[in-house]
């Protein structure tokens, strides 16, 4: 392995998996330092990882790409606090959960049939509770 150039390790990492990534440190030093690296790291970034950073709520602050990817996989507030967004963390798929406010809820802004509340112990500002309704309706997208 010591043979190698420190970039050939790297591309060889780039195209394993963030698990793959994290089990070859295990394998030799020269992979250790690799898997560590911000090349190798970025590539289990998702392609749009600026934008999520710019709309993260409070702003992200991480010093590597590795423990960027590692915050994300904890989940993260974008979108103003309206999503969260979480990385899926043996694969970097992106996971995301809408708030209630995001989501097309009939009769919501009735005060008859609901109310919105803060709600210290839930992920996002407040919650919908539901009052009464004799039918529910609700839609979510994501863009």
């Amino acid at each position: 392995m010591n043979a190698l150039p420190e970039d050939c390790l790297s591309l060889i990492l780039c195209f394993t998996s963030p698990q793959d990534a994290c089990r070859s440190s295990a394998v030799s030093p020269e992979f250790h330092s690799v898997a560590q690296s911000d090349t190798v790291w970025q590539n289990f970034l998702p392609s749009d990882y600026r934008r999520i950073i710019a709309d993260s709520v409070p702003a992200l602050q991480f010093s590597s790409k590795k423990e960027l990817y590692r915050k994300l996989c904890d989940s993260v507030l974008v979108d103003g606090g309206r999503k969260r967004l979480k990385l899926e963390k043996l694969s970097g798929k992106k996971c995301y959960e809408l708030s209630a406010r995001d989501l097309s809820i009939t009769w919501s802004s009735e005060s008859m049939y609901w109310t919105w509340t803060p709600l210290p112990e839930s992920r996002f500002s407040e919650v919908a509770v539901l009052r009464t309704m004799s039918w529910l309706e609700i839609q979510g997208k994501i863009c």
